[in-house]
């Protein structure tokens, strides 16, 4: 038996673009607030750095933006190359 393989309509495509676009502006825009409570001399020192690291909240806002922009991007690639 031959398998039927199911495609997104181009309709939920774009509803993935938009979704991801207006998800990666708020978490972008949190990782900024996150930045600006703390002076920028202080946020340099390598131990701050590292403590942000081990602060499963900021890692989880980090790996957010990478994966959103990523599909958002390619996203946005596919449509370009489409039209």
């Amino acid at each position: 038996m031959m398998e039927r393989h199911r495609m997104l309509k181009e309709s939920q495509i774009m509803k993935i673009h938009y979704i991801t676009g207006i998800a990666a502006i708020f978490v972008v825009a949190v990782h900024i607030l996150m930045r600006l409570i703390v002076p920028f001399g202080s946020s340099l020192e390598y131990d701050y750095i590292i403590s942000n690291y081990k602060n499963i909240f900021y890692v989880f806002i980090l790996e957010s933006i990478l994966v959103l922009i990523s599909i958002h991007g390619f996203n946005g690639i596919r449509i370009i190359l489409l039209v």
